[in-house]
């Protein structure tokens, strides 16, 4: 299976990656919309987000950055949210819920939707 990656940039928002081609000093990347973007350092523009191997519960692949939510339930009346992300020394993927101030393997997490992305929608996972 090839894994579709998605990129963010600020002008073109959220979109799926639909090449990516490396050259000697920079990393080109096209974009659904028909854009083409150089990708310089890692501090460029753009940022490319992975796939995780997990469906959120609505079954929707979630990508690193993404936002999850446990839409309340029976025993906190708030919502939550956590970030998505890998971890290159556990070599797997995690939640961090902020907010709670725990950290929990993504795979353990099968009844949560995807409520956003770091990128567009920070002030979910923002901290009092």
């Amino acid at each position: 299976m090839i894994p579709k990656f998605r990129a963010y940039s600020k002008q073109y928002g959220m979109r799926e990656v639909v090449g990516l081609y490396w050259f000697d000093d920079h990393l080109q990347v096209s974009l659904a919309n028909g854009v083409s973007t150089p990708i310089r350092t890692k501090d460029s523009q753009v940022k490319i987000l992975r796939p995780t191997p997990f469906l959120d519960y609505n079954g929707d692949p979630i990508y690193e950055g993404h936002i999850l939510t446990d839409e309340g339930n029976d025993w906190q009346d708030s919502w939550i949210y956590g970030v998505v992300y890998y971890d290159e020394n556990e070599r797997d993927w995690f939640v961090d819920w902020r907010s709670e101030g725990h950290i929990h393997p993504l795979a353990s997490e099968p009844y949560r939707t995807i409520a956003g992305n770091i990128y567009e929608n920070p002030e979910l996972v923002e901290v009092d």
